[in-house]
C-alpha cells in the first residue's frame, strides 16, 4: 500500500468519506486517514501482530474496518474477512461462498464462473496484473467495476482490460479517485 504516496500527492483531498444512518458524514483526508492508520498500526504492532501473520476482522463494512485493515496491510499481516459470518448476519449467508484465493487462482473461480459481473476495489497495479485473469472468467456481455485508482493511472488500466477484450462504458471521479465501469465485448 502506498499511502505515504497519497498523501504526498494528494495531501488535502478526501480519502475516506464514512455516512452513518442518519446522514452525518465524517469526511477524511489522506494526511488524517494515514494517522488514524498509524494509530491503529501501532497499536497492532503493540499486541504483537507482525508480517505474515494472518488477523481475522470480524466487524460490519465500516469506518472501523477499513482503517484496521489499512494498518494490517501496512504492517504486511494477511487480513482475513471474516465474509461467511458477516453474509449471515445480513441474512445473505446461502448466497454467498467465502473462498481465500491469490487472484482467479482458486478452482472455485472456475467451477462457479463464468461471472456477470465482478467488483474490484483495489489499487491500480493488482487491478493491472488481474485483467486476463478476470476476463477468463467473464461470461459473455458482463460488467466489471474497478475502483481503488488514481485519475492518472487509469488510462493504463482500462488498457489493460480493453487488451482483454473489455470496453469502457463509464468513468468516474470521486475525491480524487477513479472507478471505471467496463462490459465485455
Amino acid at each position: 500500500m502506498d499511502l505515504r504516496g497519497l498523501i504526498a500527492d494528494l495531501p488535502g483531498k478526501t480519502g475516506m468519506v464514512h455516512t452513518f444512518e442518519r446522514g452525518k458524514a465524517l469526511h477524511y483526508s489522506h494526511a488524517s486517514l494515514h494517522g488514524e492508520v498509524n494509530r491503529v498500526r501501532q497499536a497492532l504492532l503493540d499486541w504483537g501482530v507482525r508480517p505474515g501473520m494472518r488477523v481475522g476482522i470480524y466487524a460490519p463494512n465500516s469506518l472501523a474496518w477499513m482503517i484496521h485493515d489499512l494498518a494490517l496491510i501496512d504492517i504486511d499481516a494477511i487480513s482475513v474477512q471474516v465474509a461467511r459470518d458477516n453474509a449471515r448476519l445480513n441474512h445473505a449467508g446461502p448466497l454467498v461462498e467465502a473462498v481465500h484465493a491469490v487472484g482467479f487462482a482458486a478452482p472455485q473461480f472456475g467451477l462457479r464462473g463464468p461471472f456477470g459481473l465482478v467488483l474490484a476495489n483495489i489499487l491500480a497495479n493488482p487491478l493491472r496484473r488481474l485483467a486476463k485473469p478476470m476476463a477468463d472468467h467473464l461470461a459473455p456481455s458482463a460488467e466489471i467495476i474497478l475502483s481503488g485508482m488514481l485519475p492518472h493511472q487509469a488510462n493504463s488500466v482500462i488498457a489493460a482490460y480493453r487488451d482483454n477484450g473489455l470496453a469502457l462504458t463509464r468513468r468516474l471521479q470521486i475525491d480524487g479517485w477513479t472507478s471505471l465501469l467496463m462490459q465485455r465485448r
